[in-house]
């Protein structure tokens, strides 16, 4: 009877010692795996987003910067968080606050792209324009705009803001 006790002591304490262990590793593989995290589109420039339908009437005659794009197009998402991003960083800031963001999301589907090039001065999203709006008239002062063949990278970016002064002083490169 004794030795039948030892036994199942030591059963006991096996099953608790693989039950103790069992448990620590499932807690471990809780704590320590990815959490679902959403997406955050378009942070890195003004949290302004201005809907395509309302830019004209949302327009003065002080000239803006607008960045037309969609969360859907793989093209803008890769602006956002390949350049736009990384710009950023470069300038240490936390965001662009002068280039408002047109969501073309609600863009026509059947407008020709010859007359979205003679009225913004681009033919198809993504694009960066900075345009006023001046006597009843949309006034293109200056177009950087990604096509699949003529893609631009983000030192051309850099370059079109600084020709545009809208990187700032403060920047630090």
């Amino acid at each position: 009877m004794i030795i039948r006790m030892k036994i199942n002591r030591s059963k006991i304490r096996s099953i608790l010692i693989i039950g103790i262990a069992i448990a620590i590793l499932l807690s471990l593989y809780v704590f320590y795996s990815a959490k679902k995290q959403e997406v955050v589109v378009f942070e890195g420039i003004n949290a302004q987003v201005i809907e395509y339908k309302n830019l004209i009437p949302s327009m003065s005659s002080e000239s803006k910067a607008y960045f037309f794009c969609t969360k859907t197009n793989i093209d803008c998402r890769y602006i956002d968080t390949e350049m736009i991003d990384v710009l950023n960083i470069d300038a240490h800031a936390e965001r662009f606050d002068n280039i408002l963001l047109v969501d073309t999301s609600t863009l026509d589907k059947t407008i020709l792209p010859s007359a979205l090039k003679s009225r913004f001065g681009f033919s198809d999203v993504p694009a960066f324009a900075i345009l006023s709006y001046e006597n009843g008239n949309i006034v293109i002062h200056s177009v950087l705009q990604w096509t699949n063949t003529d893609p631009f990278t983000a030192l051309d970016l850099k370059d079109w803001m600084k020709e545009n002064k809208l990187w700032l002083p403060e920047y630090t490169n």
